[in-house]
């Protein structure tokens, strides 16, 4: 299908479609409300990192928009970093966030522009050293999503904190996690889930689940892949965990009872990409009804659990079909379903494109 035909397929297959493009490849991203998102981009060189508040387009957010403001991708406010972020996190009810960057094992406040200034920049003496005997150099931190004031960080089993985002201090060090696993294994996700328990997935697939409010005596649950070989990453619905792997597995548990974990037969209409390991990801909408893949190739694989079984609902194909040169080779780096919406995307490629999407 060349690109006309399909811009006129996509009249059929899209509910909503807003395009944008992005100097540099995204490495991170938050909602910051349900207008407005936290993205972070690395230049490629080593003195251009971007930390800005993306605002999407009205006609994405509402369905009415005959008094529309904002008819386009917006920058409200944004920094130059000294580093790549590696991962960053709105904290809810305030103008700050939270960020790990690349190579430091350390987190850092930033305040974001408001109605005074639109630049974001450091909160003086916000910062917390993760340091301890793991330290694994060179491996990059990653933060909770936030519900509450709290936030497990770390960046392998030996070094999980919990950190108080609004003092900004360390609450409690999760040295009762070491002797369930290695305490070198590195992280590839932490979801929070109802502000208290918390999940934790490994690159080779382990799953730690363990309550956040238990300091003395932490009891913690594990879940195993039958592939330890593959890089994995991590989803948390309300009443589901997904987990995927390198190779295309997808296994699917109830947040209740990791124990009870299903591997799910999906349809992979992609060939392994070479840099997946990197660029792994998987999502679900909020109900846990469906979840999506990317980073094999350059699109979004959306399913839909029926009954216990799931199937492939739909392809967003639109960062294969819009790139400058048709015969480069892309891929989504990361996708993310909107915070107040079942069926809204927004997902990044290596050509920096960015895709606000819904489809019928």
């Amino acid at each position: 299908m060349d690109y006309d035909d399909w811009l006129f397929e996509s009249i059929r297959r899209y509910d909503k479609l807003s395009m944008y493009h992005i100097n540099g490849l995204v490495t991170a991203t938050d909602w910051v409300n349900a207008k407005g998102m936290l993205v972070a981009t690395d230049s490629g060189t080593s003195s251009k990192h971007e930390l800005m508040e993306l605002h999407l387009p009205d006609k994405i957010i509402d369905d009415d928009i005959s008094l529309s403001k904002d008819r386009d991708f917006r920058v409200a406010s944004g920094c130059f970093t000294d580093r790549k972020v590696n991962c960053v996190r709105h904290i809810p009810g305030t103008r700050n966030c939270v960020l790990a960057k690349d190579g430091t094992a350390a987190i850092e406040m930033y305040e974001m522009g408001d109605n005074s200034s639109n630049l974001i920049k450091p909160a003086p003496g916000r910062v917390i050293s993760l340091d301890h005997e793991h330290n694994t150099a060179g491996r990059s931190v990653k933060i909770s999503n936030l519900q509450g004031r709290n936030a497990v960080v770390g960046y392998n089993t030996g070094g999980l904190k919990i950190v108080d985002v609004e003092t900004f201090q360390l609450v409690h060090n999760m040295k009762n996690l070491e002797g369930m696993v290695p305490p070198t294994q590195q992280i590839s996700d932490i979801h929070l889930n109802n502000n208290s328990t918390a999940f934790c997935c490994t690159d080779n697939g382990t799953v730690l689940q363990f309550d956040i409010r238990e300091k003395s005596q932490c009891s913690c649950k594990t879940l195993k892949s039958y592939k330890p070989e593959c890089h994995w990453r991590l989803a948390v619905s309300d009443k589901h965990i997904w987990l995927a792997s390198s190779a295309g597995d997808v296994l699917c548990a109830c947040v209740e009872d990791m124990q009870d974990i299903q591997s799910l037969s999906i349809e992979q209409p992609w060939t392994t990409h070479k840099d997946v390991c990197s660029h792994l990801c998987i999502q679900s909408n909020n109900d846990g009804r469906k979840f999506s893949i990317s980073g094999f190739d350059g699109n979004v694989y959306v399913y839909q659990m029926v009954d216990q079984h799931c199937r492939l609902e739909f392809v967003h194909d639109g960062h294969v079909m819009n790139r400058d040169d048709q015969t480069e080779s892309i891929s989504v780096l990361q996708h993310v379903w909107f915070p107040d919406s079942q069926d809204q995307v927004v997902s990044m490629a290596t050509d920096g494109s960015l895709h606000a999407w819904k489809h019928r």
